[in-house]
Formats: structure tokens, sequence, C-alpha cells
């Protein structure tokens, strides 16, 4: 059965959810989703009450005669889940809706808008951190990092002000009348998010037949690249961060070279980026045990030549 749309016509935003979309068009029909869907199993058409159940999808793309491609973002992407969040309000016009958007890190570029704040800030006056955003998309994103992921996480914690500095967040935030710090370091927050999802980084810093002095020398020159020596800078501290990582990691290599296979760890979606298979992608932790020959013939092909994807 075919249903005719609701009289007043709603706009779905790009990426928007069903849950934002389904309270905005209700209402512009002076109602609620409930009352409408309640309606609609009164006349004995099914709509599952799950937010992401493909019944209740399909009859809101009819409601709001919308495209077949309307609610279809992804909800994971290697492994990571895709948050919804609030969307550009200039991108709606002024009406809050929420979605998932796995290719935006925290810019609008089209509006030069800082997404993670509220209200949204502009950032005309900051160029470096347009600049950053265009880096997030062009060589993170690309490879299904998001913009909560936990290299994105760790990147935010190694730019954190202090390790920056002090006298440099004020000159930028004088610079640009932007009051809002994340915003302040997000062309360092990028850098790093770059250099722990390098390939080449990565296989180097994790690499169990490799020097720990080495190794750590190896994060100290790179670090430095992104974090010079200012005046009081504290680059050591990010150092020290990174390497607790990279031990982590490189024990994490070194057990799937004993064992065959991958201990299930919220760091171990990092290795990812040089060739490791990652089981929590596809859920193969549920097959694991039942078929380990074809497992660990698998992780051991790839943990033993560090090919780089």
């Amino acid at each position: 059965m075919r249903l005719q749309p609701l009289p007043v016509p709603t706009r779905v935003y790009g990426g928007e959810g069903i849950v934002s979309y389904s309270h905005r068009h209700a209402a512009r029909n002076h109602s609620q989703p409930g009352e409408i869907e309640t309606g609609l199993r009164e006349r004995g058409i099914r709509v599952r009450k799950a937010h992401s159940a493909a019944e209740r999808v399909d009859v809101w793309r009819q409601l709001g005669n919308l495209h077949t491609s309307a609610f279809t973002a992804p909800t994971k992407i290697d492994g990571d889940p895709v948050t919804d969040r609030r969307l550009c309000l200039q991108c709606t016009q002024g009406n809050p809706a929420i979605g998932r958007l796995p290719r935006v890190g925290l810019v609008c570029l089209r509006h030069k808008r800082w997404l993670a704040s509220s209200p949204q800030m502009d950032l005309c006056a900051f160029v470096a951190a347009l600049t950053a955003e265009r880096h997030f998309r062009n060589h993170l994103a690309a490879r299904g990092v998001l913009f909560d992921s936990f290299a994105m996480e760790l990147a935010r914690a190694c730019a954190n002000p202090v390790f920056v500095g002090v006298e440099e967040i004020e000159r930028r935030r004088q610079q640009s009348d932007i009051e809002t710090v994340d915003a302040l370091i997000y062309p360092e927050q990028i850098k790093f998010a770059r250099m722990v999802t390098s390939p080449t980084f990565l296989e180097y810093v994790t690499n169990p037949a490799h020097l720990a002095d080495d190794r750590r020398a190896r994060i100290t020159r790179e670090v430095t690249k992104i974090l010079p020596a200012w005046d009081d800078s504290e680059s050591w501290r990010v150092t020290e961060r990174i390497w607790d990582v990279a031990r982590r990691l490189t024990q994490l290599r070194r057990e799937s070279l004993l064992w065959g296979a991958p201990a299930r760890d919220a760091y171990y979606n990092l290795l990812r980026f040089i060739g490791l298979p990652d089981f929590v992608i596809g859920d193969d932790w549920d097959d694991y045990g039942t078929t380990p020959s074809t497992c660990r013939r698998t992780h051991h092909a790839v943990a033993g030549n560090g090919s780089s994807p």
C-alpha cells in the first residue's frame, strides 16, 4: 500500500536521521510522530517502533515524499560507530536537526562554522581551522576516520592547550577573537590524527623487531614537527602519551604473532592502517573459535610481512 505524503512538505537535510526528520515533519503538519504512527497501525499498516526499522524508514520516506537515499547514512565504518550530531544551522536554515555525517569533521566548510559548540561559531577569522578540516576530509575521512574516533580523541589529548603553549593559544585567541579552545587547537589535532594513522609511522613505532629507543626517537621527531619548541610548549608530554600507545600496540602485534588472533582491545583498530585485520569490523569475534585455522592463517600472513594497505 502506497501512502500519501503529509499535506505540508518538509525538506530532509543531508545526513539527517529519521528521528530528527520525523519530529520536524510531524510538527510542520501539527502532529507528533507517535500520533501519526499510531494512526497508521490502526489502519493496519505495520510500523515498528524501533527507530531504524526498515518498515518505519520506508513509511517516513513515503510520508515525506523522499528519495530512497534518505536515511541511508552508515551506522558504522571500519568498526567505529557513526555518531548522530547536530547539523550546521546555516545548512538547515536555522532549523535544529540531527544526523550522521561520516565525511565531515568539526567544521562546516560551506558556511565556515565550528559545529562542536553551542551556539555554533564563525571561523572566518581562523583560516587554520578551515585548512585543518580540508585535511581531515581528504586524508582522514577518506580512510574511514570519524570525527570522534579513537584516533581523533587521542589526537585531541595530544593537542592539549598546555602542550601547545599558553602563549600560543592566547596569540590565536587575540588574532581570531575566538574563545573556544577546541577550535584553536584543531589544526594540531588533525596533524596528530594524521600522524597516528599514518601507515609508515604505525608500522615502525609498533614493530616488535625495532629497538624501543629507536621507536621512541621516531615518535619524538614526528611530534617535534607538529609542536616546535616554543618557549612554553611541552611537546615532550605528547611524546610520552604517544609512546604509551605505541607500546600497547606493539604488545598487541607481538601477541598476534604468538597466538594468531588479535586481542579485543580499543586500541587495536588503529592497526588496520597497516593492514592487520580487525575482527570487530565484520563481527568475526562471534565466529572466532569455530574456525580458528582460517583466522590464524590470515592473521599470520598479514602480521608477518608488515605490509601497508
